[in-house]
């Protein structure tokens, strides 16, 4: 058993992850959005393998030029390559996103998970610092951090963190609040298993599902917030290649040389929907209720 035990537990993990691929795999919309994610993903990782030119370079005597062999998105206000800024700026968005990511569900699953198995003085206390948060649409809220701590990108992404968590703790709570009259639950705790082991070993795994989808449908909305914080020149410093500073820059040509703006615009929105396509995969994929 000590020899073949691991292997089983190894061969079952192995065999729980190809089936979860497959299934993956099987779902249209999850695996468009997954391609998309990876290109976008490896597009960031290889930026500085495929970009076309150094995104910080300025010839102002092709400034403005339209896209063509020589620049293929054309070139922006000060004769940089917009491809190679779109490259060096999906790192920026894909950052923000995978920090928040990351970062924001443990904090909303173990504040909802403690709201929803303690209750009283502890439940009362995480909800109306959650309802805070709720009260005030994200991107203003979010705006108003990064004004009162200063631009930057690691500002920024404390920012969008801050303002995100409320609705994975109130998810987690809703979960909680169902699990914890379970039979299992009273069978642990009578077992003699600490309110700790309760919450981390028997609890918060059964919520991981729901917030996982939340955080993958969660993630447009993140790269569309952090792209408004570049937008309004709160995010990070010039020259720096971000989408949302860039669509800042090219608004002042929009009539004429569309593509300044264009390129960053289309970049977000591909970002957006490939998380959103994913997201709704993987909905349908881990809610039986939705197959």
């Amino acid at each position: 058993m000590s020899i073949d035990a691991p292997l089983t537990a190894a061969a079952a993990r192995r065999a729980r992850i190809a089936d979860a691929a497959r299934a993956l795999a099987a779902q249209p919309t999850a695996a468009a959005g997954l391609v998309i994610i990876a290109l976008l993903a490896l597009a960031a990782v290889a930026a500085p393998l495929i970009a076309p030119a150094d995104p910080d370079t300025q010839n102002l005597a092709l400034r403005l030029a339209p896209p063509g062999a020589a620049h293929w998105l054309g070139t922006d206000e000060l004769g940089r390559d917009i491809l190679a800024r779109l490259l060096y700026g999906s790192r920026v968005s894909l950052a923000v996103a995978a920090v928040v990511a990351l970062a924001v569900p443990p904090v909303g699953l173990a504040a909802g998970c403690a709201a929803g198995f303690f209750g009283g003085v502890v439940d009362a206390a995480l909800m109306r610092s959650a309802d805070v948060f709720l009260a005030f649409p994200r991107l203003i809220l979010a705006l108003a951090l990064v004004a009162a701590m200063g631009p930057g990108l690691g500002h920024a992404m404390l920012a969008i963190a801050l303002a995100a968590w409320p609705p994975y703790a109130r998810l987690a709570r809703a979960e909680t609040l169902s699990l914890r009259g379970r039979e299992f639950i009273a069978a642990a705790r009578l077992a003699g298993a600490s309110p700790a082991r309760l919450l981390v070993r028997h609890i918060a795994p059964l919520c991981l599902p729901s917030l996982v989808v939340r955080a993958s449908l969660d993630m447009a909305g993140v790269i569309l917030t952090a792209a408004g914080l570049g937008f309004l020149g709160l995010g990070v410093a010039p020259p720096t290649a971000e989408w949302g500073a860039m669509i800042a820059a090219g608004r002042r040509f929009m009539l004429d040389q569309w593509w300044v703006a264009a390129a960053p615009g289309a970049a977000i929105a591909l970002a957006a929907l490939g998380f959103n396509l994913f997201g709704e995969g993987l909905r349908d994929l881990l809610d039986p209720r939705q197959r």
